[in-house]
């Protein structure tokens, strides 16, 4: 059973995802955070309904360890918002990375995009979480979200 994460926790996840992705903090009014099992961060909206007997409150956001680790609902839903830590990449790429491609070998990295957690984008639209280091970005799509794709 996921619970509410005290305010004071919520907000420093939150100004964690918000400083690597520049995002303003006010994308998240409305909702609260609930912690699950494994360090998994949850996020469900302040209005939506209460679902008695429901073992997970909320759509999984990030996981919490040494780090705050951007699921990829996360940057799936909020990767439009994002003014940092974002590199696009080519169709091409975006099929081969969601067909189970582990790393991705940069040529150049923008100056707006540090080593850590980044969100990969194509055609404007982010599709997946990587992590970024030295140039290599190792992919964080979970295995059960691995598909091979005709077309984007």
């Amino acid at each position: 059973m996921s619970k509410a994460i005290d305010q004071e926790r919520a907000i420093l996840i939150l100004e964690a995802l918000c400083e690597r992705f520049g995002i303003a903090p006010d994308e998240f009014a409305g909702f609260v955070l609930y912690q699950g099992s494994k360090g998994k961060v949850y996020a469900h909206h302040e209005l939506a309904p209460e679902l008695p007997g429901a073992a997970i409150v909320g759509l999984h956001i990030a996981t919490v360890a040494k780090t705050v680790k951007p699921a990829t609902n996360f940057v799936q839903i909020f990767g439009e918002t994002f003014t940092r830590n974002v590199i696009t990449v080519s169709t091409k790429t975006a099929k081969e990375l969601i067909s189970g491609m582990e790393t991705l070998l940069l040529d150049t990295i923008p100056e707006n995009v540090t080593n850590g957690y980044i969100a990969l984008a194509c055609d404007g639209q982010s599709f997946m979480c990587g992590l970024l280091k030295d140039g290599v970005v190792r992919s964080m799509l979970p295995k059960s979200r691995r598909r091979a794709l005709e077309f984007i």
